[in-house]
């Protein structure tokens, strides 16, 4: 949907969302005051709201100066950039010029472009009666431009000269100080061409002058207030003919006083910005109360007075004020930072954004249902909650709109353009996007994390072009989480966990840190659906899970992984899962009949049955891999841990699965053997629980006829021998054993069960040859050490192969263990 305005007027509506109050004023006097929307200012003390002061009792507290006592009467308007300070200050000047005409004349307002320090200078002469200022000072200040070395040697010697006695050092200082100061004036003297700057400027600053004395050998015997007086009389003679602020002022406000019988009038846009090299001067002359009977509106933005030494002591000064609160009223537009703001809110935007969305419509000749066109007020909630933190809300809040109406006038889409500069505090949960895009923007405003459902009237699809006939109820995800302040008061907040994964379905770049409350949710419902991460044989009654697999990924295992974010290995969760992205957020953390009907909804949604079933191939392809690392078919290794355990700890086979006899007659000869073995209970125990794992079906029942086929092919001697053929050091950190590397674990095995194999194979070779003994007996002086194969004849091997295959055989295991 586009606008319909007259040709040529888009730009001149467009206007009126001007950056700053002055601009918006261009347009005209009448024009700047239907726009401007009434404002409020708090008064603090400590932390506790005093009283809250409208502009237009402001406005009368200045025009009223009969209770005043004598001096200087000072406002200070606290705010970030952007809280609204300059357009407080446009409206006191355009409604004092209306209410009283005397004095309006007597009023003088520097506003935040004027950076010149000449100009600024200009505008309190009009106020004098004498020529308080030579034509001359324009031309010095150009030739200063020109040569600002040269200047700046003539004001560092003035200075020097004033303070020291000592040809010798004055030359010291002069050469050391030369190029530090230079800069300084480089930039005072450039503001005559800027338009902003954001920090008060010194022709010294208070760090520099810190660092110089640090580095300096010289004993500098003046302090830093000395001399910088001395540099800005220096500046002042050479470039406005002596003249002083203080005295300036003092000389305004008695003039003002003898012919017109008031007090002056002076409106500062922002301190620092408005009057740069003056402002560290001009708050100090005022917050002292010199002499005279100025009534002073101050703005001030805290955090440019933080870029100086000097500046956080003023700002301190006047921090702590509280002695003189009958003269010094300080009163606050938005927090210091700028994150809350006191002039707009939630509550008024839409009241503020009607001011100027109806003179919009006027001057653009377009004819709209409602004044706000094409927001309703529940947008501009919206357009309001996602203005960035850290910046005034004011000003950002009508950029935004500009922004918008500026996109509609080139065509764009109407939902396109809005949801870019909206934060919608729910997602909806219908197929239709534009549906969707229309009920997150213009629906109601939910205020709890509860509402699964939100209708939408016939006036919102008329205001969006839409024909279907409404009211439409659509159902919907809270993106909102409620928490209790230390005051027990319920607060609602933007649930970030819940606008990532709105984000993610969309397609936006998010931070993968923000999801892991999905992870962890489908990460539960696997385990819900019979997956885990043990290793068994499938479909095993009561498996123990003494092996298994953990590979967790942001701390949660099994690894989800999700498509478009994560890069890696994982059980992959699509973007096509949609809204059931929700459901498996909420279940992660589900209680009681919650979790039942989540589980019950999730299960027999199509993409979650796709999920679960990548899954199993998961855990498929971590049980392969464990394989070919330890060489072997699984059933193998356990069958190999399992008769080992009969042989060291006959007395745990009282229920003895069905193996083939001449396995059971080796138990009992190796048993023999291994009695001295060190080797725990509990670890034998463990191999029976892996061993069940694997084979037994139910109670008292075990697979015979799979055990029969694992056991073909192997000799009763080869099924011993299979846990010395696995390489523990190929086995990857991701398998465990119990809660223990399975890896260690082997190697822990295959040392403690060595010895009792080589006591075996010592049996076997006492009916060798003379010659043969004498090699064995090599292998086994050379214990864990082993003998290299290559020191050993091949005759001799050739020989044992002979005599004794299962003698040859763990010999070679002997030397090569180590």
């Amino acid at each position: 949907m586009t606008f319909s305005v007259e040709q040529g007027s888009e730009q001149n509506g467009l206007s009126l969302f001007a950056t700053t109050a002055d601009q918006r004023y261009l347009l005209g006097e009448e024009v700047f005051l239907r726009t401007h929307y009434p404002m409020h200012l708090r008064r603090y003390k400590k932390n506790d709201i005093i009283y809250t002061l409208s502009e237009e009792e402001l406005l009368k507290a200045i025009l009223e100066p009969a209770g005043h006592m004598p001096g200087n009467h000072i406002w200070i308007l606290y705010g970030a950039p952007g809280s609204g300070k300059s357009e407080v200050m446009r409206w006191l000047e355009t409604r004092i010029r209306q209410e009283d005409a005397e004095r309006a004349a007597t009023m003088v307002r520097i506003s935040r472009n004027e950076l010149h320090a000449l100009s600024i200078v200009e505008r309190f002469q009009r106020l004098l009666s004498n020529d308080f200022l030579s034509a001359t000072i324009e031309q010095q200040w150009n030739m200063a431009r020109q040569k600002p070395r040269a200047l700046t040697k003539l004001i560092l010697l003035f200075a020097l000269e004033n303070l020291l006695e000592s040809d010798d050092l004055i030359n010291a200082l002069f050469y050391r100080l030369l190029n530090i100061i230079q800069p300084h004036v480089e930039r005072v003297l450039s503001l005559g061409n800027s338009t902003q700057t954001n920090r008060a400027l010194e022709l010294l600053s208070l760090e520099a002058w810190e660092a110089i004395s640090r580095e300096t050998a010289i004993p500098l015997p003046f302090e830093y207030e000395q001399f910088r007086y001395q540099l800005t009389t220096a500046f002042n003679a050479h470039l406005l003919q002596g003249l002083a602020l203080s005295r300036t002022l003092r000389l305004i406000s008695q003039e003002v006083q003898q012919h017109y019988g008031t007090r002056p009038i002076l409106l500062v846009d922002d301190l620092v910005q408005s009057l740069n090299v003056f402002a560290s001067d001009f708050l100090d002359y005022f917050i002292t109360l010199e002499e005279g009977n100025w009534d002073v509106v101050i703005g001030l933005t805290p955090a440019a007075f933080e870029t100086s030494q000097r500046g956080r002591l003023l700002l301190e000064r006047i921090t702590h004020l509280d002695t003189i609160d009958d003269r010094v009223e300080k009163l606050w537009l938005s927090d210091e930072a700028g994150l809350e703001s006191y002039i707009l809110s939630e509550e008024n935007c839409d009241q503020l954004a009607f001011q100027y969305l109806a003179e919009y419509h006027t001057r653009c000749g377009s004819c709209q249902v409602t004044p706000l066109y094409p927001f309703n007020r529940e947008l501009l909630v919206r357009v309001y909650r996602a203005l960035p933190a850290g910046k005034g809300k004011p000003r950002y809040f009508l950029r935004h709109l500009r922004m918008i109406l500026d996109d509609l006038q080139k065509g764009e889409p109407l939902l396109l353009s809005v949801e870019k500069y909206a934060r919608a505090e729910y997602t909806a949960l219908c197929i239709d996007k534009e549906a969707a895009r229309i009920c997150e923007l213009y629906g109601p405003i939910i205020a709890d994390h509860e509402t699964r459902e939100v209708v939408i009237s016939q006036e919102v699809l008329q205001l969006v072009g839409k024909q279907e006939r409404g009211p439409i109820a659509i159902p919907i995800e809270p993106l909102v989480q409620s928490y209790k302040t230390q005051k027990a008061e319920i607060v609602e907040s933007n649930d970030e966990e819940k606008v990532t994964i709105r984000d993610w379905l969309s397609g936006k770049p998010v931070n993968r840190q923000l999801l892991r409350t999905l992870r962890q949710g489908a990460a539960r419902l696997l385990r819900s659906a019979t997956f885990s991460t043990a290793i068994h044989y499938p479909d095993i009654a009561r498996p123990y899970g003494i092996l298994s697999w953990q590979k967790p990924y942001l701390s949660v295992n099994p690894p989800i992984y999700l498509e478009g974010i994560d890069e890696g290995v994982g059980i992959t969760i699509t973007r096509k899962v949609g809204h059931v992205a929700f459901d498996l957020y909420r279940y992660a953390h589900s209680r009681g009949g919650e979790t039942k009907q989540l589980e019950k909804r999730l299960l027999n949604t199509p993409s979650v049955i796709a999920f679960i079933l990548e899954a199993h191939q998961y855990q498929e392809r971590m049980v392969a891999l464990l394989e070919t690392q330890i060489g072997m078919p699984l059933e193998r290794f356990v069958l190999s841990l399992y008769v080992w355990r009969g042989s060291l700890h006959p007395e745990l086979m009282e229920e003895v699965a069905p193996l083939p006899k001449p396995i059971l007659e080796n138990i009992a000869r190796y048993a023999q053997y291994s009695m001295r073995s060190n080797i725990r209970e509990d670890v034998c125990k463990e191999w029976g629980q892996l061993f069940d794992d694997f084979f037994k079906l139910r109670e008292n029942l075990y697979d015979a006829p799979r055990l029969a086929r694992r056991c073909e092919g192997d000799s009763a001697k080869d099924i011993f021998q299979h846990i010395f053929r696995v390489d523990a050091t190929a086995i990857s950190a991701e398998y465990r054993w119990g809660s223990r590397f399975l890896s260690q674990e082997v190697a822990a095995w295959q040392q403690q069960l060595l010895p009792i194999q080589a006591r075996l194979d010592q049996k076997a070779s006492n009916d060798l040859p003379p010659h043969l003994h004498v090699w064995v007996e090599k292998v086994y002086q050379a214990g864990q050490r082993g003998l290299a194969l290559s020191d050993v004849p091949m005759e001799v091997l050739a020989e044992l192969m002979q005599e004794s295959k299962q003698l040859s055989s763990g010999l070679r295991l002997c030397m090569l263990s180590n």
